[in-house]
């Protein structure tokens, strides 16, 4: 029956690491929650490779080991919060998915280097550990101390780039690509690239290219025949000029990862009809509002619209009926009013509504996490 399981939920006991039972034959387990507990050490959970949650704030961690991350590939979201832990293990860059990470209030003294290669992590909390190598302003703002891991692992990406990079000053012209690399990894990465050669299309869709990361350039527009790269399923145009996404991206219909962070994006006028997107990151554009496309997008899992112009959480209802959203981040905003009926989104795992304008709910409800928010927001909702 266990192996059929999917969400286990043992938070609030007090259980041990030496009487905690071990996580074996559960494929189909991939929520596992085990915060404020007293755990010394990470639960063993190796057999769950459908992981997607893993929560295990407000325990006594203090060591991870190097290998533990090894099969949890699938691993979106990691809580380590308020634990002992002061080392971070040199293989959690094999958490290839994972886009939140939540090491505050540990006895970490620098920011871990490992965590440079995690390309996916949109969210990440470092405050309240002894870090003297980074400003406290900074290591207090998310997107700030991954911005300063991005930086530090993109001066080493753009000399190493497996596509050919370039720097904006070179020719596009002397963009060379390894066929034969670009065929094994199915990837292509190109930075500080001002236009890209039609060629460098096609030679991509002839490899059936699974990945594509533009970010970083001066694109204003992208060319059309990236989008007959069909085989694409994660695509990163971070960090770009684009301001608006033209039509024949539908044809990427087998996308699960889109990173349009970074541009000149107010509005999104082509209909998402994305099936199999998961995570989808809109930050530091100009939208004023969510926009409204994205409440189609049934199977979207992470949705990332910090440090935009948004005024107000337009349809609230409709991202309750999103059943697989688990990760909503508004901060940064102008949000001025917070509806209630938000309160009703519980399949929430991470509301981030700091840094907006409104007063209620007061900053003391917000850090007390999701669950305690969402529990406020439903109980300032009229009775019926």
């Amino acid at each position: 029956m266990l192996s059929h399981l999917k969400t286990l939920d043992l938070s609030h006991n007090k259980l041990v690491s030496d009487s905690l039972p071990l996580f074996i034959d559960m494929r189909s387990l991939t929520e596992l929650n085990l915060s404020y507990n007293q755990l010394t050490m990470l639960p063993v959970c190796t057999d769950c490779k459908n992981l997607t949650h893993l929560l295990l704030g407000f325990n006594k961690i203090n060591n991870m080991e190097n290998d533990y991350f090894l099969t949890l590939t699938k691993l979106s979201l990691l809580n380590l919060k308020n634990n002992k832990i002061s080392e971070v293990s040199s293989n959690v860059g094999d958490l290839i998915n994972l886009a939140i990470l939540d090491l505050s209030d540990n006895e970490l003294t620098d920011v871990p280097c490992e965590l440079s290669s995690l390309f996916h992590l949109k969210s990440l909390f470092l405050g309240g550990n002894p870090i003297k190598t980074v400003r406290n302003d900074i290591l207090q703002d998310s997107k700030r101390i991954i911005s300063h891991i991005k930086t530090s692992r993109l001066d080493y990406h753009c000399q190493n780039v497996d596509g050919g990079g370039m720097s904006s000053q070179e020719s596009t012209s002397e963009i060379n690509i390894d066929k034969y690399k670009l065929d094994r990894t199915k990837t292509l990465t190109l930075c500080k690239v001002i236009n890209i050669p039609e060629s460098v299309y096609m030679i991509a869709k002839e490899a059936q290219v699974e990945q594509a990361d533009l970010s970083y350039n001066r694109l204003h527009v992208v060319n059309s025949k990236l989008f007959d790269i069909t085989s694409i399923r994660e695509l990163d145009l971070s960090h770009n000029l684009i301001q608006n996404l033209p039509p024949d991206l539908l044809n990427l219909r087998h996308l699960v990862y889109m990173n349009l962070e970074n541009n000149k994006l107010e509005t999104i006028d082509i209909d998402f009809n994305f099936g199999h997107l998961r995570e989808l990151n809109l930050s530091s554009n100009k939208f004023q509002q969510i926009p409204k496309c994205i409440f189609h997008l049934d199977n979207l899992e992470i949705l990332i619209l910090n440090n935009n112009d948004i005024e107000e959480i337009n349809q609230p209802e409709k991202l309750v009926k999103m059943q697989k959203l688990t990760v909503l981040d508004l901060s940064n905003n102008n949000i001025r009013k917070i509806p209630y009926e938000l309160g009703l989104a519980q399949q929430l795992h991470h509301l981030n509504l700091v840094g907006n304008c409104f007063k209620y709910p007061r900053q003391d409800i917000l850090q007390k996490g999701t669950p305690f928010l969402l529990s406020y927001l439903r109980d300032k909702l009229p009775s019926t």
